[in-house]
């Protein structure tokens, strides 16, 4: 049980100090106070020494290294105007910054943005700009392996180049002449699981006798009529599709049949291929 001892101090008079139960021995219970003896020093519950009471910030200068898992609640403040290193860092919920976050090497950088409104909101805020990069022709771009990731190209006044509704690699396209009746393939079959599209077809008839051609498909199979047009004696047919004429069925050529013998009828066709 602990009682208070009375001890003497440098003058000689009687002070009572309180003692703590140690193995039943009564020790005196020592106080850390401020030089003037005003302040003693804080103890919290659990027994933790308490660095300031005041609840206000501390000032942290020099290095500071933290070794093992170190949890931080509320609201720190940082300012700096060197280098920082930081090692990993497993979960951060939020950081808001006042400055540029900027790093030398790309691969040590990486972070994953959304927009700041989703699809069928009201639109607000500020959108990012998207840009490409300035070349003066095409045809003096180096061309990159299938499958790599391609930068998107502008004209030098920022007008975004781009192509009406294919690839150049699809592009399709075939010619025939007849003097008969009989079918004849113009483009042919593009592969299994892959249609053709027709966007062009061009009819010269050097003849004498004006023939209505008939635009078929599948013409060594089943021959299957997707259209017509006149091919005038001595004239020609010129035809645009935009939707293109699509050949409905995979892997199925295109070709035309003129419907009265004339020498000669020519036939252009002019499309691309897809997949859908």
């Amino acid at each position: 049980m602990a009682n208070n001892i009375v001890v003497k101090d440098a003058n000689g008079t009687n002070v009572t100090v309180q003692s703590t139960d140690n193995a039943s021995v009564q020790l005196p219970a020592h106080q850390i106070r401020s030089s003037d003896g005003a302040n003693a020093l804080s103890v919290s519950a659990a027994g933790a020494a308490k660095v300031d009471g005041s609840a206000v910030t501390q000032p942290v200068s020099g290095s500071v290294s933290i070794s093992g898992t170190a949890t931080i609640s509320g609201t720190v403040s940082a300012t700096q105007s060197g280098t920082w290193n930081v090692g990993t860092v497993t979960t951060v919920s939020t950081v808001t910054l006042n400055s540029d976050v900027r790093q030398g090497t790309a691969s040590n950088l990486n972070a994953q943005t959304v927009g700041n409104i989703a699809n069928d909101a009201a639109d607000s805020g500020n959108p990012i700009k998207v840009g490409s990069k300035a070349i003066a022709a095409l045809s003096g771009t180096t061309l990159v392996s299938a499958a790599d990731r391609v930068d998107a190209q502008g004209d030098l006044d920022g007008a975004l180049i781009t192509r009406s509704g294919y690839a150049l690699g699809d592009v399709v396209n075939g010619n025939a002449t007849s003097t008969n009746t009989s079918v004849h393939a113009v483009i042919s079959a593009p592969g299994a699981n892959i249609f053709l599209y027709i966007t062009d077809i061009l009819i010269a008839n050097t003849g004498s006798t004006t023939s209505l051609i008939t635009l078929q498909y599948d013409t060594a199979g089943t021959p299957t009529t997707l259209g017509y047009t006149i091919a005038p004696a001595g004239g020609g047919s010129n035809m645009h599709f935009d939707p293109p004429l699509k050949v409905p069925t995979a892997n199925k050529d295109f070709g035309f049949t003129a419907a009265s013998a004339s020498t000669t009828i020519y036939c252009t066709a002019i499309g691309f291929k897809s997949k859908i």
